[in-house]
């Protein structure tokens, strides 16, 4: 859950970047939100733990980041 949502978060933060409008500066703030919410939900529920939901949360970062440079680069 945690790789989905953050891989969401790093299409969208060089999105933001990239737009010459704040367009959708708010929507990814609140799938930042959201995505806390996810990851506390996942520790409430006993589903998985601390190390395995930032594990998680860095491999989405870094995929969609990546995935992203790839796409718009030169």
């Amino acid at each position: 859950h945690s790789v989905c949502v953050w891989g969401l978060v790093g299409i969208l933060m060089p999105l933001t970047k990239i737009t010459e409008v704040n367009s959708i500066f708010y929507p990814t703030l609140g799938v930042i939100v959201l995505a806390g919410i996810i990851m506390a939900a996942r520790l409430e529920a006993g589903a998985h733990n601390p190390r395995e939901v930032m594990w998680g949360a860095v491999l989405g970062l870094a995929s969609g980041v990546s995935g992203m440079l790839l796409l718009f680069q030169n």
